[in-house]
């Protein structure tokens, strides 16, 4: 299950990449600030694909999984032995891991606390924006 599960977070990943490219495709209809928070959204999605590998990485690194009332062991084989979260190397878990992933929610914080989504909404110079031209009555 935790298989199918880390699949299934890869597969969504890569539907948040294509809605972003398909947003990218048409960034002349999309407005002002919403334009930002696309920027903001592209920078952080190199930081959760290394930690979407990782997860990827950590659950295909065991081969069992067994955990008992006191303790949880995990048996790793191959070369992806060191992605493993609980006996790999702790380096690849602070740096794929904690670390990308801090910086998503720094970059989300920061994106999600600057932007003026509310001012979308407001009458804009209409050469800088065709969406806003005003129609004849």
């Amino acid at each position: 299950m935790r298989r199918v599960g880390v699949l299934l977070f890869a597969v969504l990943y890569i539907i948040l990449v294509l809605g972003a490219l398909a947003q990218w495709a048409n960034k002349g209809q999309v407005m002002k600030y919403r334009k930002q928070l696309l920027i903001a959204i592209s920078v952080a999605l190199p930081f959760l694909a290394v930690r979407t590998l990782y997860s990827v990485l950590s659950t295909f690194s065991s081969s069992t999984f067994i955990t008992t009332d006191s303790t949880t062991t995990s048996t790793s084989d191959g070369a992806l032995a060191k992605f493993n979260m609980f006996t790999g190397e702790w380096q690849i878990f602070l740096a794929m891991d904690l670390l990308m992933e801090y910086i998503c929610v720094l970059v989300y914080i920061f994106a999600g606390s600057t932007l003026k989504l509310d001012q979308d909404y407001q009458l804009q110079d209409y050469e800088d924006y065709p969406l806003y031209r005003s129609k004849p009555y």
